[in-house]
């Protein structure tokens, strides 16, 4: 304490929203620097994941010569009385797509159970093999195991550095696959992570074979929903393979049970339909 400071000075310095604001920031930058690569993957897990949600986005397609294919879709997700998660994307336009559908059931080991609904191919479900998981997805930068979000005990994760990204302190994590019964296209992942929201604003996807950069995902013009919770309105995938993009642009995002219930993930949601006249 300094001498030029009373007793009584100090205590009222000690109950400051300010000097509050302060301790609690660095008590927290303390607690992240002492993070493990898998504490901090958890960490952004119990930031930001949820257990229900709904979005509608505007998703644009743009290749090598820069033309642009606009689609809209839903993206649903729930979490089931396991713990797991089950999936679903819907296209609501353009005309030629409408009604195509993913499904996703969450698997705790293994790979997860996915399947295709394409209303010209008539009323059934085209189960994804695992080996499918690999490929992308209507058109899309997107593969079908990036679809949905990860079981992190398939994965190690290790720090490989500390990085700016615009501006922001970061970590660069790097994510590999242990499990051997998971099919995927990557070797490697490595997530670029803000530390003050524990927030994965890029993810570079490196090829299974040759080791080399395949894809970049940034996602920006972030908006902090509620709490410590985080969301990117605009998420970009760059295919430096098929010198392809894909991006998507959130319209609207609603949470709770009432706008993801439980038949969205049914088989017979698809089949009969009603995924195309639900909205």
């Amino acid at each position: 304490m300094s001498k030029f400071m009373s007793k009584r000075e100090f205590r009222r310095l000690l109950t400051t929203p300010a000097f509050c604001i302060c301790a609690v920031l660095a008590a927290d930058v303390l607690a992240s620097e002492q993070l493990t690569a898998r504490g901090i993957m958890d960490e952004v897990a119990g930031r930001h994941d949820v257990d229900y949600e709904k979005g509608i986005e505007k998703m644009t397609l743009i290749d090598r010569s820069g033309n642009e294919n606009i689609r809209t879709l839903r993206r649903y997700s729930g979490k089931q009385d396991d713990g797991l998660f089950k999936y679903l994307l819907v296209f609501d336009s353009p005309k030629g797509i409408k009604g195509v559908a993913a499904l996703t059931w969450e698997n705790q080991s293994g790979n997860d159970d996915q399947w295709l609904f394409m209303p010209a191919a008539g009323n059934k479900l085209k189960r994804i093999a695992s080996g499918g998981r690999r490929d992308y997805f209507m058109g899309t930068d997107f593969s079908f195991e990036d679809l949905v979000s990860e079981q992190r005990d398939n994965f190690t994760y290790e720090i490989l550095d500390e990085a700016d990204w615009e501006g922001s302190p970061s970590y660069v994590i790097e994510a590999s696959p242990i499990n051997k019964d998971i099919v995927t296209a990557y070797q490697k992942r490595h997530l670029t992570i803000r530390k003050d929201i524990f927030f994965v604003v890029q993810v570079d996807y490196f090829e299974q074979r040759s080791g080399k950069l395949l894809k970049r995902l940034v996602s920006d013009n972030l908006e902090q929903i509620e709490g410590s919770m985080w969301r990117a309105n605009r998420s970009v995938m760059d295919n430096y393979k098929k010198k392809s993009k894909t991006r998507l642009e959130t319209m609207e995002r609603l949470f709770g049970s009432d706008s993801v219930p439980s038949k969205v993930f049914t088989k017979r949601y698809l089949t009969s339909k009603r995924h195309m006249k639900d909205s």
